[in-house]
């Protein structure tokens, strides 16, 4: 008994050494700098509002960037994110009138820096609605 009390405090030990010592991720330096204004078209993949896809469309988006940190501009808010090696991931929340939406974007941006292509899932909700989906993303610098 006295052995296996020893292993299971020696196992339980070496455990909590390498979760202490784990290192933590380590980000890539951004490929490109996402910074800008972006042309982008969403394309509705997925939703349960009211049953049906909503048509592709067209936004703009302004890009703030502080090395691996990010925050964006949109006309319905403000997202927050970084950009890790090729992959930026953000979100936020935002709104009009009685319409609340939020979405987790995930991109990834060419190595010249000038398209991003991705996907986002996004809930939006208002008094008599409450739904999800998921958008395609594409984008240019405008």
């Amino acid at each position: 008994m006295r052995y296996l009390t020893s292993l299971i405090f020696a196992l339980a030990l070496s455990v909590a050494f390498v979760a202490c010592g784990a290192e933590e991720a380590v980000c890539a330096e951004p490929v490109a700098n996402p910074g800008g204004i972006w042309c982008m078209t969403s394309t509705n993949i997925e939703t349960n509002c009211r049953g049906e896809l909503y048509p592709p469309h067209d936004f703009f988006f302004t890009i703030f960037q502080e090395g691996s940190d990010l925050s964006a501009a949109s006309n319905w808010g403000w997202l927050e994110g970084t950009i890790c090696g090729d992959q930026i991931r953000m979100s936020g929340e935002g709104g009009r009138d009685d319409l609340t939406t939020t979405g987790n974007m995930e991109l990834s941006i060419s190595a010249d820096g000038n398209s991003v292509e991705g996907s986002e899932a996004w809930t939006a909700t208002r008094p008599d609605l409450n739904c999800r989906g998921k958008d395609l993303l594409s984008g240019y610098r405008c």
